[in-house]
């Protein structure tokens, strides 16, 4: 509460901030000061490739600033130069299914700057957003701020039979059709239903959506003509698959599900949990009333005719592998790309870019991917970030964004940026950063296993969920730790409470990607707090 004082600063505040200044004003200085003075296991930043960051940014500082960076950049979207640079890094590291070109791309300060400008852009006050909880606890604040959004939370039932969460967990795996659609059912004006937004590799659990997973979610919005945001973070901080005898899943971007297909989960073999898998041979109809074989694993394709499906370009194969042989490629007479497997026989094609244009158009119209240097490169200060939408029905959309959001960006952050990705060490960087996330979790783990608490395995991020003890007990435990200076982040803040209490416990996110004498310190001192 605000004394007299302050409300009647409040009351020179426009109506569209006095309620949401007021209703966190008490609470942001204190948040500040705690995480200068405390032991700040909360936020999720990643420290451990910084030491070298910073020889590569000063560097670029001291030799590469010139009066061009002085001035402002050659676009609204952003410097070109960075743009390219940001394009060549999505294709090479993000698998799409072409490669992305600068056009494509509009830099921003910021993730959080990026998604409001996008929301912004596709949404009108009031508008409604599907978000799959667990779920950055900032986006209700920040699609609020500007946007002035409402999030409608995409809950799964707590699946009892599943037992409880520890380390052999992969609560991502179950398919998010049912939620989704209980979701939207239950907005009154579905018409105000404009976006997905999926965090993936997810915060706060650090582990990857399985590709089958995502393509229903993609799906989910091609029927019902949203947009589809893919929020990327964390993708390049990918440091596992599995961990205590259970696989786990490997990263993949929003870019390399969508392409010339429009056939919804495409020819993967892989489906979520609860949805029917065919393994045998049989014939179907597609919902154009053609026949089709469906072979082993689900593998389709129309008889009599060649076609390009999901982001491989298959046409009755999920791999390259075909009969126990290996695809290899080559160009007809018609500039098509076949593959062929050691044996001649054809297992692929992929038309040329001009024959894939419209279908590529139609299918990732509305869809686009959010990435910044913040996490996956450590450097959160920099207030750096990337919009890609590659269809050229979203130039607009661009534009809107770069306006918005874009011309905000410092020519210095975009200079510091642009001599790091193209930098010759930084494919060694990312090799570290990983080895180095993989140390820290393990280190981690080994103290978590000791205290003999339940916690679940990332592949991804900065960070860990860990059950700290039982839910009634959060208050107390939540007032040991700031009496001895560590803050964790309560599990109930991504999204509300219910997604990891049901087994009656208290969840708190914990990030282990800081210098590792502090999470030494860190988890020395809770467990001397709490007990363990």
């Amino acid at each position: 509460m605000l004394n007299k004082l302050a409300m009647g600063e409040a009351n020179q505040l426009s109506s569209r901030m006095r309620d949401t200044i007021v209703s966190i004003a008490a609470n942001i200085d204190k948040t500040m000061a705690n995480r200068v003075s405390c032991i700040d296991l909360a936020t999720a930043e990643n420290w451990l490739i910084r030491p070298e960051l910073q020889e590569i940014y000063q560097a670029a500082i001291s030799s590469g600033i010139s009066s061009k960076n002085l001035s402002y950049p050659d676009s609204l979207a952003g410097d070109l130069e960075l743009r390219e640079s940001l394009a060549l890094l999505f294709t090479r590291y993000f698998s799409p299914h072409r490669p992305v070109q600068a056009s494509q791309v509009v830099a921003t300060p910021g993730a959080t700057h990026c998604l409001d400008a996008l929301l912004t852009t596709i949404c009108n006050e009031g508008d409604s957003i599907l978000v799959p909880v667990p779920y950055w606890s900032g986006f209700a604040l920040h699609f609020h701020l500007r946007a002035r959004v409402n999030i409608v939370p995409v809950r799964l039932e707590w699946d009892p039979a599943a037992g409880p969460l520890d380390e052999t967990s992969r609560p991502l795996e179950r398919s998010l059709l049912g939620a989704l659609e209980a979701a939207f059912a239950g907005v009154e004006d579905k018409s105000t239903v404009k976006a997905l937004v999926v965090t993936n590799p997810n915060n706060p659990l650090g582990q990857c959506y399985p590709a089958c997973v995502l393509r229903e979610c993609l799906q989910f919005c091609r029927e019902r003509d949203m947009h589809y945001v893919s929020d990327e973070l964390y993708a390049l901080s990918h440091f596992g698959a599995g961990h205590a005898g259970v696989k786990g899943h490997a990263f993949v971007s929003a870019l390399a599900l969508v392409g010339p297909s429009r056939s919804g989960l495409g020819n993967r073999s892989e489906v979520p949990p609860g949805r029917k898998k065919r393994t045998r041979m049989e014939n179907d109809e597609d919902e154009d009333g053609r026949d089709m074989k469906v072979g082993p694993a689900g593998k389709r394709r129309r008889i009599g005719q060649l076609g390009g499906n999901d982001e491989a370009h298959m046409v009755d194969v999920c791999s390259p592998l075909v009969n126990g042989t290996e695809a290899e490629d080559d160009e007809n007479s018609n500039g098509i790309m076949v593959s062929r497997g050691r044996d001649g026989e054809v297992v692929k094609l992929k038309a040329s870019d001009e024959a894939d244009e419209e279908d590529d158009d139609m299918d990732t119209a509305k869809v686009h991917v959010i990435w910044s240097t913040s996490k996956d490169l450590c450097s959160s200060g920099l207030r750096m970030a990337a919009l890609v939408s590659q269809a050229p029905r979203s130039a607009l959309i661009l534009k809107s964004v770069a306006l918005l959001s874009g011309m905000h960006l410092s020519s210095l952050s975009a200079l510091a940026t642009r001599r790091l990705l193209q930098s010759s060490r930084f494919p060694g960087l990312l090799s570290q950063l990983s080895s180095r996330l993989a140390r820290a979790h393990e280190m981690a783990a080994t103290r978590f296993r000791r205290w003999g608490v339940p916690f679940i395995v990332a592949d991804a991020g900065p960070f860990v969920m860990v059950r700290l003890g039982a839910g009634r007990d959060e208050a107390g435990i939540l007032r040991r730790l700031a009496q001895v200076g560590v803050m964790v982040a309560p599990g109930r803040t991504f999204g509300g409470s219910g997604w990891c209490e049901g087994d009656g416990g208290f969840w708190a996110r914990v990030t282990v990607a800081v210098p590792p004498e502090t999470l030494w310190d860190g988890l020395q001192t809770m467990e001397f707090a709490l007990g363990f």
